[in-house]
């Protein structure tokens, strides 16, 4: 936010017309958040901004970018279309006449009218045929993008011609969103599914708030369809308050059983925008029929509970999903730490970043019903936040949060009469010494203007803003003690009914107040007058200036021709330095080319070195792969010659071996021979021997 803050002051503070691509380059990179941030803290910024943006629209085409993201900041928006009527009216026709082909007059366009026209800017007729244009595109081509531009119509400034569609146009419509929830599945496609229950509501709505519940739409003779003369809204009440309600309950509560995850999981945001549209849409449900789903789901009811517990969830959304658990049903206990994060929630507000409506819509859904399981000391804590914010916060911190905690505490003054645990919970913490005598201490810092840091230089918080802020902060909080005090019996208000007064004239004295700024007072930044063209001044008949004297006309005259020649040297600068921002582009254009070569060489030369650096370190890998190869080759030879002289080795020795083997072979043939022989002698002697025995018998 600082540095669009910076850029805006360089805008702003110039005293001659300058570019603003520097603040297109800036606001594309600014979240919303921040951009609506700005906006607060440099609320007397806005109109000298706003001309500029006008001034330089018809010189510079991507200013229409700029203007685009900056209205999604209420203030900004107001100021563009009050400060030139025919804005608005001149990009719808723009949008009309391409179709939709140039997206950038259609979405700005539709970020110009995604909140309420100011009361005193009229509805361009051309809205009524931009919206159906959209209805047309999207039933053509059906995506998440196009039915949410008729969504952000419809619940903004649109919602008014809902209620003045013929019967024929309006059947149509139904045809159109009942054909693209046919052809939603998928994740994304269910986001798509939502968006279309959500027109449905409005449409549903609307029709009831104009014509009446069971009232009958008026007979029209309407050229497209003869048939849809007396339109009603069955097919679309089916599905809030008929046979198809229980698809609808099983579809939110599965799309919000799919967004409780942590916030890791969920860079982009799109578990908060499912729970928020699931909240709109269950708006528009009847009560009875989610009473009648809860009872019948009670598991899912029990699953989802659980899920809303998941640590490191987005504060936004876990708040956002206890309030669709409690609009459930009465009879639905949550878990006492679920009371617990809504607890917290309320006390850190600035944490859950929602947009005014969404924060409004969640809390009417749920505060009344979750506010009795309150601890009793939660309400001292709530009063000491409202007073810390408001005597020792930074103006940051105010600025962020000043516009919930008073929307807040406004929802909470608007129940203390029918809910009495609220109301006791209130004047129990007025009933403390402590209390009492911080919220006497707290008058007291009121009573003083401390100095506050608002900057340095020019780039300094608009004091107007912040003093606006903190007085409706501070007459919130005594509207909602005087609230809960009157409300009360006599007998529970008798120890802190001297406060009362003072309470009173603290609230009295921020009504009456009317802060300026001296930001705008020093540097004149003052929203300058349109003055009226010198030719129609001429054109104009004389009236009651015919009276004045005549130094009094030439002096009316002379301001009206210097009132003309003013805007004649405005729209001429304007033309300088539009040729000056272009000469310089040209000129600049070589030397940005180069830059680009350059750039184109530079990654070329670092691919490169990254290149030769890999080849380096192959050819380092092959070289070692060929060493190590090199060396277990010597080995294996090494061993091939020691093997082949084992070889040798053995072969002589079985040499010797065969040798010595054939000559014992030789010896013992020998023995044995010799051996036959002897044994041959010895038999023919042992037979001689037995022959002569025999004789000798």
């Amino acid at each position: 936010m600082d540095i669009l803050a910076a850029e805006v002051d360089r805008i702003v503070f110039t005293p001659y017309p300058t570019q603003l691509k520097s603040l297109h380059d800036i606001v594309s990179r600014t979240s919303e958040a921040n951009i609506c941030l700005w906006a607060s803290c440099y609320h007397c910024r806005i109109p000298s901004l706003s001309q500029a943006l006008i001034d330089a629209l018809p010189q510079w085409p991507y200013v229409l970018e700029i203007i685009t993201r900056l209205s999604c900041a209420l203030d900004v928006r107001n100021s563009l279309v009050l400060r030139e009527p025919s804005l608005l009216p001149r990009l719808l026709t723009h949008a009309l006449e391409s179709r939709g082909e140039s997206r950038k007059y259609v979405d700005a366009a539709v970020a110009l009218l995604s909140h309420p026209l100011p009361s005193d800017v009229p509805l361009p007729a051309t809205a009524q045929n931009f919206m159906l244009q959209l209805f047309d595109l999207a039933a053509t081509q059906p995506n998440a993008a196009t039915v949410q531009q008729i969504h952000r119509l419809v619940y903004g400034a649109c919602k008014p011609i809902l209620g003045i569609l013929s019967p024929g146009v309006l059947a149509h419509l139904e045809d159109y969103i009942f054909s693209i929830l046919k052809s939603s599945s998928g994740v994304e496609d269910q986001s798509l599914g939502m968006y279309c229950l959500a027109i449905m509501r409005m449409i549903l709505e609307k029709f009831q708030t104009e014509v009446g519940n069971d009232a009958m739409w008026p007979t029209f003779d309407h050229p497209i369809d003869s048939s849809n003369s007396q339109w009603t809204p069955d097919a679309i009440k089916q599905f809030f308050n008929g046979n198809k309600t229980h698809k609808t309950m099983q579809l939110l509560v599965l799309r919000v059983i799919w967004a409780c995850r942590p916030e890791s999981a969920d860079p982009t945001g799109q578990g908060l925008t499912s729970v928020t549209l699931v909240n709109q849409i269950l708006a528009g449900v009847s009560q009875s029929a989610v009473i009648e789903w809860s009872y019948k789901n009670a598991v899912i009811v029990r699953k989802l509970q659980e899920k809303c517990l998941v640590p490191d969830i987005l504060p936004a959304l876990r708040f956002q999903v206890l309030t669709f658990l409690s609009s459930l049903s009465d009879k639905v206990v949550l878990p006492s730490q679920a009371t617990l994060f809504y607890e917290r929630s309320l006390l850190d507000l600035s944490a859950t970043s929602m947009k005014h409506e969404h924060l409004d819509m969640s809390l009417r859904l749920s505060l009344f019903r979750l506010s009795s399981n309150f601890k009793s000391e939660w309400w001292g804590e709530l009063l000491d936040k409202v007073m810390d914010l408001l005597t020792n916060s930074p103006p940051t911190e105010l600025f962020n949060s000043a516009d919930s905690y008073i929307l807040f505490l406004g929802c909470i003054a608007d129940m203390v009469d029918e809910n009495e645990s609220c109301r006791r919970g209130i004047l129990a913490t007025l009933h403390s010494g402590h209390n009492r005598q911080k919220l006497e201490y707290f008058f007291a810092d009121l009573e003083t203007s401390p100095e506050i840091d608002t900057g340095h230089s020019t780039n300094r918080f608009c004091i107007a803003s912040y003093t606006t802020w903190r007085n409706k902060l501070k007459s919130s909080l005594c509207s909602l003690l005087l609230r809960a005090a009157l409300a009360a019996p006599q007998e529970e208000t008798s120890s802190i009914r001297r406060m009362l007064p003072e309470i009173l004239r603290h609230h009295a004295v921020v009504e009456s107040s009317k802060p300026a700024c001296p930001i705008c007072v020093q540097t004149k930044l003052k929203a300058p007058q349109r003055p009226t063209p010198f030719v129609e001044i001429e054109a104009t008949p004389e009236s009651q200036d015919a009276s004045l004297h005549w130094k009094e006309r030439l002096g009316a005259v002379m301001q009206t021709h210097a009132k003309y020649q003013e805007t004649s040297l405005v729209a001429s600068f304007i033309n300088i330095c539009h040729d000056l921002e272009a000469r310089c582009e040209g000129v600049e254009e070589p030397l940005r080319l180069e830059r680009q070569k350059f750039n184109g060489l530079e990654k070329r030369y670092a691919g490169l070195n990254k290149a030769y650096g890999e080849l380096e370190g192959q050819v380092m890998d092959r070289d070692l792969r060929i060493n190590a190869l090199e060396a277990e080759n010597d080995r294996h030879e090494n061993d091939l010659a020691a093997s082949s002289q084992e070889t040798r080795d053995l072969m002589q020795r079985i040499d010797t071996l065969a040798r010595e083997l054939q000559e014992a072979n030789r010896n013992a043939q020998c023995d044995i021979d010799q051996l036959k022989q002897e044994r041959q002698d010895l038999e023919v002697q042992h037979a001689t021997a037995v022959a002569c025995k025999e004789e000798a018998f």
